[in-house]
Order: C-alpha cells, then sequence, then structure tokens
C-alpha cells in the first residue's frame, strides 16, 4: 500500500495546484502515478535481477514485446501495483532463463504450430481480460477483442516463418506467457500468490 499512499499525496498536490475537484479525475490522477510508480519499480527490479543473472537484453525484450501485447489481450493482475511490480519482474527474469535455454528453432515445427495455434485458441475465447475494478465497455472489449485476435495471429506467423529474425525468440516467449496469462487456472495460482505476498506485507488479501 506504500505506492498508494505516495500517489493519492502526489496527486492531492496535483489536484490542488490544478484547481480539479472532480473526485473521479482525482482517483483517475491517484491511479496513473501509482501506476507509473509501479512501472518504474518493475523496470528498475528487472534490469537488476536481469543483470545480475546475465539476461539483461532477453529480459528488456520479453518486457517490450508482453507490455504491447498486453495493452490489446488485457491479462490477469495482483490486488496492488506493487505486488504486480515485484512478481512481474520475477516472473520475466525466469522467463528469460527458459527463452535462453529452449530458444525456438530448438523446437520442431509441429511443435510450434502446436504451441501458437493454442494461444490463438486461448486469445480467440478469452481476449480482452479486464482488470478487477476497470471494466470495459461492451464497445472496447468489441474493439480490444478484434485487434487482439488480429494482432497474435499476426506475431503467431512471424514467429512460424522467421525464426532466424533478431528478437523472434524473446517474441514467442512473451506471447506464450501472454497466452497463459489470459487462462482462467494461471487465475487461481496468481490469487493464492497475491494473497501469500498480502500475508507477507502483514495486510491478507481477503
Amino acid at each position: 500500500m506504500l505506492f498508494r499512499k505516495y500517489a493519492g499525496e502526489w496527486a492531492a498536490v496535483l489536484a490542488q495546484t490544478a484547481q480539479v475537484k472532480d473526485s473521479y479525475k482525482q482517483e483517475l490522477i491517484r491511479y496513473v502515478i501509482e501506476l507509473l510508480l509501479s512501472g518504474a519499480l518493475s523496470l528498475a527490479l528487472i534490469v537488476i535481477f536481469s543483470m545480475v543473472c546475465g539476461v539483461l537484453k532477453t529480459a528488456l525484450l520479453i518486457t517490450l514485446a508482453s507490455a504491447v501485447l498486453k495493452s490489446f489481450t488485457g491479462g490477469l493482475h495482483m490486488s496492488t501495483p506493487l505486488r504486480c511490480a515485484v512478481a512481474g519482474a520475477f516472473v520475466t527474469v525466469v522467463l528469460s532463463y527458459i527463452a535462453i535455454c529452449f530458444p525456438l528453432t530448438q523446437y520442431a515445427v509441429y511443435s510450434r504450430v502446436l504451441f501458437l495455434a493454442t494461444v490463438n485458441v486461448i486469445v480467440w475465447k478469452n481476449a480482452p481480460c479486464e482488470a478487477k475494478g476497470k471494466p470495459l465497455t461492451g464497445g472496447q472489449k468489441e474493439k480490444l477483442a478484434f485487434f487482439s485476435r488480429v494482432l497474435v495471429f499476426a506475431v503467431s506467423i512471424t514467429c512460424l516463418f522467421c525464426t532466424s529474425t533478431p528478437g523472434i525468440n524473446e517474441l514467442f516467449y512473451a506471447l506464450l506467457f501472454q497466452g497463459i496469462n489470459l487462462l482462467e487456472v494461471t487465475g487461481v495460482g496468481i490469487d493464492k500468490i497475491d494473497r501469500l505476498m498480502g500475508f507477507l506485507e502483514k495486510k491478507p488479501v481477503f
């Protein structure tokens, strides 16, 4: 809740300075500041951990690709941006190791087709995935569903036929990760991790 506290204080100052009295706009300012703080922390953790582990380039490419994909498909979130930042940095570094140890070119063509087809089916059925407390309108859902399907299909074709292109390996793993991030069973696991992190913060999530 530390980010929320600071974001609330800074948002109040900005709202007062800009003479914003609308409560919704004040809350929106707070939310944006909180996201910026958590995003900065997540990027910092990714850079530090990946440099220590020697996977900086791979981690940054996966982070960039995942961010673009997630902006259309949505994805699962934890209850606070801070927890998302910490967990996201850890998962990115682990995924970078996997991407280096098991590159795309190591898989047989039929395996690539199977992986990519599965991701497309998941995206077709589950995208866009809404963040808790930030529901989408019907029109927004239709637009994001269309663009997410087109984007993921285009990325899948690229990964299938351009395996020697620089950055494709990271793009492939970012795509797989995003598909996993849309599964209901993944949501159950994330909820359990979220509760554990809440317990460690001595503020359990119930």
